[in-house]
Parts: structure tokens; sequence; C-alpha cells
């Protein structure tokens, strides 16, 4: 496995895997969506992918508002800096818009040149180029389900499912999208207090008006809807697809003459 690692290459039958069909309760089994497919990897394979995976959590490509898939960045953390942060902003009066948004596909997405592009501006990535171009490499598995095997196939669209590296390649592919995002979001609204943490391929936007004579005033829906135009373009722009029906809206401000707060959800 060393001598792998080190001269970047990774032999066929680790990439070789099973996928096992696993029927979703409720569903209509005659579509594909009604069944999980469960893709079992070389185990040998999976370690010589965690140990890539461990170094390149260390090579400064993510974006330090992503979460999830590494060390120290849990859901927990995310939630706790995020609720934080409103809660704060209330108490002072101010008003908060958060916007949701959701990967279709998530690592299937992912675009090899744009990974290796990211790998390049880093010392530690550059070490790892020749593994994650072996990493891409189309993939033989075999179909199964109620235990038997009923057909072959070969994929190469994105990074596959199941492999402990994975996730960390769809962050260095996604934290250079969340930048630009960010960055046209900045550049829209320069004054405003905002934030766009990811939780692996769920995007957050959070934006704090902590001037309660400005939250007063603010129409947050109408800015949150053009957040949402330029979040949905740099996306495409990207192809990034996002999941238009599990968009969502929230409001939050307090009302002038009453103590108790004001939620919003706004479809």
């Amino acid at each position: 496995m060393a001598e792998n690692l080190i001269n970047g290459r990774i032999p066929k039958e680790w990439q070789h895997s099973k996928v096992v069909m696993i029927p979703k309760p409720g569903k209509d089994h005659s579509k594909t969506k009604g069944w999980r497919p469960i893709n079992l990897i070389n185990c040998i394979g999976k370690l010589g992918e965690k140990v890539v995976a461990d170094r390149l959590e260390e090579s400064g490509l993510l974006h330090r508002h992503q979460f999830g898939s590494v060390k120290g960045r849990s859901a927990t953390e995310a939630a706790l800096r995020v609720v934080t942060r409103a809660q704060r902003c209330m108490a002072a009066e101010g008003a908060v818009g958060w916007n949701f948004w959701d990967v279709k596909g998530g690592f299937q997405n992912v675009r090899e040149e744009d990974v290796i592009r990211e790998l390049e501006k880093s010392e530690e990535g550059k070490k790892w180029i020749p593994w994650v171009k072996e990493f891409f490499r189309a993939r033989e598995f075999d179909l199964e389900w109620d235990k038997k095997t009923r057909g072959k196939g070969k994929t190469n669209i994105g990074a596959p499912h199941g492999s402990p590296l994975s996730p960390v390649i769809f962050l260095i592919w996604m934290a250079s999208i969340i930048t630009k995002m960010e960055e046209a979001l900045k550049a829209k609204w320069p004054s405003f207090d905002l934030e766009l943490p990811s939780y692996v391929d769920d995007l957050h936007l959070g934006i704090s008006i902590w001037d309660k004579i400005k939250a007063r005033g603010i129409n947050m829906e109408g800015i949150l809807d053009e957040a949402d135009r330029i979040v949905n373009r740099i996306a495409a722009e990207n192809h990034l697809p996002l999941e238009d029906s599990k968009h969502e809206k929230l409001v939050l401000r307090n009302k002038r003459r009453k103590k108790i707060k004001e939620v919003k959800w706004v479809k």
C-alpha cells in the first residue's frame, strides 16, 4: 500500500465494487428512486483512500465555514454557530434572514478537472494529484439485489459513494464555489454581516442586521430573494445543481410593539 501511495497508483482491483440495491420502505419499487444503492468498496482500497483523505483535510483547500466530513467541524458546531449569531442579533433588536439550499445529486457532480485545479493551489495537494487522477478513473461494479448478482457496469461520474475520500474531494470542489458565492453576496451588500456556511452538500446563508433602526425598515424577504438569484446563478455557472424543491427562507425579527419574537417561514 505504501508503495502505491507514494507512486500515485491505485490497483484496479481496489476500485472494483459491489452495489447492493436496498428497497426504500413505502416507496414505488418500479422506479429507481424507490431503491437505495449501497456501494461496497474494496477494504484495502478504502484504507488507502482514508490516508489520502486525512492528508487532504490538512492541505488548506477547504473553506473556513465548511462543516461535516472534517475532523473538528461537526453538525453541532455548525448549528451552534448559526443559532448563537441569530440570538445575539435578535437580542439587539436586529433582523435575521436565513436561506437554505440543498445540492442535487451530491458527489456525482464533482468534476475532476476542477478538483485538480484546486489541488494545484496547495503544496500538499500537488503531492496527491497522481493519486486523485487514478481515483477518478472509471470503476467497474457488480449490481446485486435479493442476494443475487443481476448485472455488471462501469461508471466514471463524479466521486464514488462509500469512499472515505469522496466527501473530502467534494468539499475541496465546493470550497471555491462557496467562495465565489460569498464574494458576490458581499459585493452586493458590503455593509451586511453575512456568512455562507455549509454542511457537506447543504448550504446556508445567514444575514444579520444588527442596527435596530435599519432592521425595522429592511425588506429582508426581498434581500433573501435576490440572494437566492445570486447563489443560483453562480451555482449554474459552476455546474452545481441545486434542488429547487428543498430551498427554504426564514425571516426573524423583533416586533416593534411587542416583546415576543416573530418568526416567519417564506415560500
